[in-house]
């Protein structure tokens, strides 16, 4: 007599196979949108400007997340621009130069207590496609850098982005730092065909 209680040797393959696609669509940052799981979906903007924008979505929920940038009203062509970084605290967009095309920035920060933040972003132009915008590292700066120790927190102003942290004086713990902030100013420039952020100037509230 059969067995009718015995699971069948080809279904049971199919179920494991189902549970393995299931975690790879969970960690893998290049499945279409509608074969990744929601939960595994830590940020998301949808940023517009005139006949141009961006879909960006970050995954993961570890210290490294990945983050995919889709393109909307540029040409067909272009392939959406995909990265690797730290957990994102944010996205803006904004013709930063005034061609026409908004500039795609996305703001990121690291885990654990120092918190220091990073802006990953990139321009655009008919000749050249999507290339990165290079920010300036405190550390060249000596004055800028004095106090220094994370926490930061980025926004536009216009066309300026805004980089705000707290200062630590020698003797601060991390979650102490004392009454006072830096901001720092930053302008988007395409100096020698290499567009970089450069520093305007700074001040203390």
């Amino acid at each position: 007599m059969m067995n009718c209680n015995r699971p069948k040797p080809i279904l049971f393959v199919l179920i494991i196979l189902q549970v393995s696609v299931f975690m790879i669509r969970c960690s893998s940052p290049h499945s279409p949108e509608k074969e990744v799981p929601e939960e595994c979906l830590a940020a998301s903007f949808h940023l517009k400007q005139g006949d141009y924008g961006f879909d960006v979505e970050a995954r993961g929920a570890g210290s490294l997340q990945q983050v995919e940038i889709r393109l909307l009203g540029f040409p067909d062509s272009l392939s959406n621009i995909l990265l690797d970084c730290e957990p994102v605290t944010g996205a803006d967009a904004a013709d930063l130069d005034g061609d026409g095309y908004p500039e795609v920035l996305i703001y990121a920060q690291s885990a654990g207590s120092g918190s220091y933040g990073n802006v990953l972003a990139y321009t655009y132009s008919p000749q050249q496609g999507f290339r990165p915008i290079r920010m300036p590292d405190l550390n060249e700066d000596s004055l800028l850098n004095d106090g220094y120790s994370g926490h930061d927190r980025f926004q536009l102003e216009g066309t300026r982005l805004l980089r705000r942290f707290p200062l630590y004086g020698p003797e601060s713990t991390n979650s102490e730092p004392i009454d006072s902030n830096r901001i720092v100013f930053y302008s988007f420039t395409q100096d020698e065909q290499a567009p970089r952020f450069r520093i305007d100037g700074a001040t203390v509230e």
